[in-house]
């Protein structure tokens, strides 16, 4: 499993393009849901992630793509960063994590916010480096998984691991604390 730092419309495309197997991306149900995009995210396989409700068949999708050993990306934020900084990793990682029973690659990506961020109309030429973090390994957190505080504790280890690959400038402007309140 892949979790990585969402802060454009092209992250999708370079984690893709980096990773030689299929990814199946996790994909909000707004998004999913656009007309004309709707065809195209079917067919690469992307599931919908319900925005106000229950992720639950979501997660369940998820890992049945994990036991057949397809990678599954998932971006913990939610959605699109407005300004390209880390923002509060969702619960639903950390329950996905210990549940699917599979390790999970952090990676930051650096500069596609300046390629074609959030508020871009146009894609522009800038240079995009993708790191990767340390694996996290769900066995060290399945004992946790029963209580909603726990799964914010590993989403947060999951978005400190991300954080901790970012250049100061997609660093969050405040520390986020493991039930995603700024300190």
């Amino acid at each position: 499993m892949l979790a990585a730092n969402h802060c454009s419309y092209l992250d999708p495309v370079v984690l893709a393009h980096q990773i030689p197997r299929r990814i199946v991306f996790l994909v909000r149900s707004d998004v999913y849901d656009v007309p004309w995009m709707r065809p195209l995210l079917w067919a690469l396989g992307c599931i919908p992630v319900e925005v106000n409700g229950s992720s639950l068949g979501a997660i369940r999708a998820a890992i049945a793509e994990l036991r057949r050993g397809t990678v599954v990306g998932i971006f913990p934020e939610g959605g699109i960063s407005d300004d390209g900084r880390l923002q509060r990793g969702q619960p639903g990682v950390g329950a996905l994590l210990v549940k699917g029973k599979a390790r999970i690659y952090p990676v930051a990506l650096c500069g596609t916010e300046r390629a074609y961020g959030r508020h871009c109309r146009v894609p522009k030429p800038a240079p995009i480096r993708l790191v990767w973090g340390h694996p996290i390994d769900p066995e060290l957190h399945e004992e946790e998984v029963s209580s909603s505080l726990a799964r914010d504790r590993i989403t947060q280890s999951v978005m400190d691991e991300i954080s901790r690959l970012l250049p100061a400038k997609q660093q969050p402007l405040a520390t986020l604390d493991p039930v995603g309140e700024s300190s």
